[in-house]
This record gives C-alpha cells, structure tokens and sequence, in this order.
C-alpha cells in the first residue's frame, strides 16, 4: 500500500501489512516508522498477483494479528476501493482531470525557448541554499508570531500549535533536507498562487485564472522562476483547506457538532489523502519525462516535502494575521507532514 495510506490507517489504529516485492528497504522503514510510534506493522515480500502470494499475504496478516479487516495494495490506476468510491464519488475524476491540466500548463509554461522570462532554468546548489535559508526565515518568523498569539488562540487550537512549536527542530530537519542532496530538474514560471479558488468548472473541463501571482508581493518576486511542485503544493494544500474547513467552520454554521469532529476527522483525511494522491498521479503522468521534473524519486519527494511544508507555514502566518480562528487548519497540516517520515531522511 501507499505509504501515506499506510501510516495513516496506523494512526487510526489499524494493524498495517506493508506489502512489496522488490522495495524491501522502504517496506522495513515504513514498518519500522509505525511500531517507533506505538503502532503494529509486519512487513511481508510476496507478488500478490499470483495465488501463493495472495495466501501467503494473507497467511502471515492472520498468524501476526489474527484478523484482516482490510487490505490494500498497491491500487493504481482508475481502480479505488469501495468505501472511497462512495465517499468521495465523482469528484476523483475531477481531481483526476485538474491535475492532468495542471501538468499540461507546466507543461506549456516550460516550453519557450526563446522568451528570457520563461525559459526553463536549472535547480543550481545556489537555488536549493536560497530555497533553504527563505524556507528557514519563514518558519522563524511564523513560529515566532504562534508563540506570542499562542494564549490568544481559540481553546481547540492550542494543544495543537503546543505541539507544533515543541516540532520546531523537526521543521527545520525537514527543511535542511533541501540541501542534504543534488536536486535536478528546472525552475520555470509557475502560476504562483495556485489554489481551488484559482480554477473555474465548466461542467466538463477546468479553466485555469488569475496568473498575476500573489498579489501581496511585488512584481519582480512573483516573475521568479522556481519549482513546478509550489503548484502542486498549492493545489494539495487547499484540498486540505477543502476537508477541514467543513470540519471545523461550527463557528460559521457549519454542520459538524463539536463532540462529532473526532470521529468524522478520519473520514475528512481519507477524503484528503484519496483526492490528494488521485490529483498527484494525473500530474506526473502527464509531465512524464518532462525536464523540470527531477530525476530520482527521493529528489522529486524532497522537492514536494519542502513544497507543501513550506506552504503550510506560510499559511500558519497568514491564519494568525487575518483569520485566528482558521488556525487550526494549517497546524493540523503542519503536524500531518511531520509525521510523515520520508524516505529521503
């Protein structure tokens, strides 16, 4: 199964098999990551398209935990369990269908040869010590402000930012991962300030607006070319937006009862998680073998890492300036990220 769906089921509770053929080492990490957390995970090689696979699979899920509730392996393509199927319904294909359209205007975007201002550059080691150090100072200045506002926050949301400043050298782990490896792939023109609210559904297809950047910084920052994945991240952010904004927004008639948010916050994660990867896996088919893309997957991985917890952040600093009681979004973002262990670590 996938790592986030792994680590995720484990954090509900469940007891996780890792299935894998060949990638013994991250199948043992992944194992290792959920009982270093108090959970229980084995890690089984078998080709579970083959019968003695599917049996042995099984035969070692039943032996370690006497039971299988369920079992997920590997699902690809347009395939989704059941219980997905009926909790998110049409809307993956509309996820699908965004980031196949947000890989082809990367795509576009990277295409000039000819245009100074959109011709594709190279992710230099100077670029990933700038990315580095911006990434460093925001995060400074945003846990700075969350522990000033940290008494003033609404009661539900200071547990967590407790737990997101306790976090602080794990954030700058993540962070100095951008500099631990050679990253390659380009820096293009991005949209820079890409979110749903940025896409218009026309019944059939997306319309893509709005590419003047944000408009909060100046002109010459946002003509910057940088990693196509501030994009993605911006895109996967605000699905997280989307499934906790309706958790949480009581408070501006939303329809979840407070008593109701720890048994309905499951559910809104595997909304996230499903849209998420549905989204992820049309984007990278579709800039397949493009050149901004990296070339190894623990770089492509570090890239999005940094990506989506440097947009959280940022979002951290703007809730505690403007919208308080959204805060609590952003930090169960931050706190979703660290606990994923990468790979890469």
């Amino acid at each position: 199964m996938g790592r986030s769906i792994a680590l995720t089921l484990a954090r509900e509770g469940a007891s996780v098999v890792v299935n894998y053929r060949a990638s013994e080492e991250s199948a043992h990490a992944i194992m290792a990551h959920i009982q270093r957390r108090g959970g229980a995970a084995i890690a089984v090689q078998a080709d579970v398209f083959e019968a003695d696979g599917c049996r042995k699979l099984v035969g070692a899920a039943l032996e370690r935990f006497h039971r299988v509730d369920i079992c997920v392996i590997g699902p690809g393509g347009g395939w989704h369990p059941e219980p997905v199927d009926s909790l998110i319904g049409p809307y993956l294909e509309s996820a699908r269908l965004l980031g196949q359209r947000t890989g082809e205007l990367h795509v576009a975007l990277a295409s000039s040869v000819d245009d100074p201002s959109f011709v594709p550059e190279p992710i230099t080691p100077f670029y990933q010590r700038s990315l580095h150090q911006s990434m460093r100072n925001l995060a400074s200045q945003a846990l700075q402000m969350l522990r000033r506002r940290l008494r003033h926050l609404p009661d539900e949301a200071q547990e967590q930012a407790q737990r997101v400043l306790d976090s602080e050298e794990a954030i700058l782990k993540r962070i100095r991962a951008v500099v631990a490896l050679k990253i390659t792939g380009t820096r293009i023109r991005c949209h820079g300030d890409y979110h749903l609210g940025q896409v218009l559904y026309t019944g059939k297809d997306f319309v893509i607006i709005d590419f003047e950047g944000e408009p909060a910084r100046p002109l010459s920052e946002r003509r910057i070319k940088r990693s196509p994945f501030r994009d993605v991240a911006g895109l996967l952010r605000s699905f997280h937006y989307a499934a906790y904004f309706a958790l949480f927004a009581r408070d501006r008639g939303g329809p979840v009862r407070p008593e109701d948010i720890a048994t309905l916050e499951p559910w809104a994660r595997i909304w996230y998680i499903w849209v998420s990867a549905t989204f992820l896996k049309a984007y990278l088919d579709s800039t397949s073998g493009v050149p901004f893309l990296p070339e190894a997957r623990d770089e492509l991985e570090v890239m999005l890492d940094a990506s989506l917890l440097e947009k959280a952040i940022y979002e951290l600093g703007y809730e505690l300036n403007n919208r308080p009681d959204w805060v609590r979004i952003p930090l169960v973002g931050i706190l979703d990220l660290l606990s994923l262990e990468p790979t890469h670590a």
